[in-house]
Order: structure tokens, then sequence, then C-alpha cells
């Protein structure tokens, strides 16, 4: 409260928002009102003042988690965030920056609480993911920001311009024996996990090369996984009518986040009769199918037969081999 004005009078006090908006946990835009009355005022239209102000949330609340920098022929760079917080955050006047003096003002975008935004660089990324088209937590629009194929920023940075988050990659953070990272894109073993360090990141090990608005291929909690190996249907065959049981999908679950995985088919006698993975990269889960073919192409007969996975870690070089039985019938 203030002291009482006098006739013709003045006062001039100084409220610091933040002493305010902070303990109460307020972040993002903040309308202030602050009122001014007296029992003797005739003149109520003028005892308030208003002010839009913008509270930042607490360094590292949006997080960066993926890093399409080097996109495929047609395709577009894109950043994914992922909201750390417990309530939805809106990156509408957020700026993206990379090295360069270009600067990215975003659109709307609102993130859901623990949940993934997308922010991509130009409209031609729905030509690649059309199925994210109109969603409230994707944002495609033209961007002066360019970011290098190698050795180049990402800086996330409020409307106040406090940095929010930020990193320097290179290509080089790349899995070493990958012969084409182009198309590739760089995620975080967890969305949680502190962005700067290189051992935070590795390459997608999605079919499609990257993630955007799902949990990265490579994260999983590997002390929790629940070891697995499936085939689905079993029997299968190939001769059937019914288009779902021509082929068989063959689902896995490792001990490590990335592997190189060999994956193969052999008879009731031993033989190895068909390759499906040859030194293949893998996240921690992966599937493969099989449609009853052998090495030449040829049908193979209605019968038992052994798929055998053996995966070995990246990190430790640590080796992991799994089988199962699957039928071939008639």
């Amino acid at each position: 409260p203030l002291d009482d004005l006098q006739p013709n009078s003045n006062s001039t006090t100084t409220i610091v928002l933040d002493s305010i908006i902070k303990p109460l946990g307020m972040y993002g835009t903040v309308q202030c009102h602050a009122i001014v009355t007296h029992p003797q005022d005739g003149r109520r239209d003028n005892d308030t003042l208003r002010l839009t102000s913008y509270s930042s949330y607490p360094k590292g609340t949006l997080l960066i988690n993926e890093i399409m920098f080097d996109p495929s022929a047609g395709n577009v760079e894109f950043i994914e965030l992922y909201n750390t917080s417990d309530f939805p955050i809106d990156v509408a006047g957020y700026v993206l920056r990379d090295a360069s003096p270009a600067a990215f003002l975003l659109p709307p975008c609102m993130i859901s609480a623990k949940g993934f935004g997308v922010l991509a660089f130009d409209t031609v990324f729905y030509n690649q993911f059309p199925e994210l088209r109109g969603k409230p937590n994707v944002a495609a629009r033209k961007s002066p920001v360019s970011l290098n194929s190698d050795d180049d920023a990402v800086i996330l940075r409020d409307p106040v311009l406090r940095t929010q988050d930020s990193l320097m990659y290179a290509s080089s953070w790349h899995i070493g024996d990958l012969a084409i990272t182009k198309g590739i894109s760089l995620e975080k073993l967890s969305p949680t996990l502190a962005t700067q360090p290189r051992s935070s990141w590795t390459s997608s090990a999605d079919k499609r090369g990257c993630t955007p608005l799902e949990m990265n291929s490579v994260a999983r909690e590997i002390d929790k996984l629940d070891l697995s190996l499936t085939a689905s249907p079993n029997p299968f065959s190939p001769r059937s009518t019914d288009a779902k049981r021509q082929a068989t999908v063959i689902s896995y679950s490792l001990p490590f986040a990335q592997a190189r995985c060999f994956a193969t088919i052999y008879d009731a006698n031993g033989l190895k009769v068909m390759t499906l993975g040859n030194s293949e990269y893998s996240g921690a889960t992966g599937n493969f199918t099989w449609d009853g073919r052998n090495t030449e192409g040829y049908m193979l007969d209605a019968g038992p037969y052994v798929f055998v996975i053996e995966a070995l870690d990246l990190q430790t070089q640590q080796s992991y081999k799994r089988s199962i039985l699957i039928a071939i019938g008639e």
C-alpha cells in the first residue's frame, strides 16, 4: 500500500515484477494490473494501469532434442524441442539462431507438458511428413536461418532474448561407420540429457532417418528393458490368400541403445537360407520382415525355421544373441 496523496501532489514507486511473479511460479506472458484507489476519488476510469510482461522460464525448461541439419534432397532442416515442465508452452515469439547473425522468429507452436514440438525451416517439411500438417505442436515457416552440414550452433532464446538452450554440433557426432549421414538426424539418447555434450547425441536409427514429434529411436531406459523377440504372425504362409498372413514381422529389443545387428534365417538342418540384416545399424528396438523366401528369391517349403539375431553394442563391443522358431505353413 502507498501513502495517501495530497491534492496536486504525486508519488513514484518501483515494483520489480520478478519479485512478484517468480514466487508464484508464473512464467510466459503475464498480464499485470496496478490499481490505485481512494474513497474520495471522483474519476475511477483512470485507476488501473495494465502491462503485458514476459517472465522467462527457468533455463533448460525447453531442451533441443533432435536436429536435422543435413537433410536429403527435397527435404528440409528442422529442430525438435522437448518440454520438461508440467505445463504447455507456446514458443511464439521465441528466436532460433545459428552461428550467423540471422534469426528465425518462431510462429505459434504449443508444446504440451513432457511433450515434443517441431520447428521446421520450410513448409516443404510437410511433403515428407504430411501426417504432421495441422498439428498445434508443429510450426513450419520459411526461415532466414540455414544450418551448416558441419560445425554450427543452435541457439534458442525466449521473447526477452534469454537463452533457453544451445549447442555447438558437428557432423562427426554421427556414428563413425555410417556410410551415408545425409538425411539422418542427430538424436539425444534421452530427452532430458544436457544438450551440449557430444555424449548425449547419436545418429537416428529410424529407417526414415529421423523421428519428428516421436520418442527418439535411440531413447530407451536400458536398465528397464523388457528383452524380447517375437514374430507375428507365426506360423505364416506366403501362399495364403490373406495378405496379412503372407509375411511375418520379427520384432526385437536389445540391451543396448545402439548396435550393429546380424539377422539370419536357418532351416531345420542348420543351413543358412536367408540373411535379413548384415551389420545393420539399430536402436534399442527394431524389426525385420520375412516373406518366406531364400537368398535366391525362391519360396521355401513349409516347415520350421530358426531366426537368429546377433547384436554388437557400439559402446562396449559386448555381444547379444537370441533366436526364435518360425513356422511356414501350407
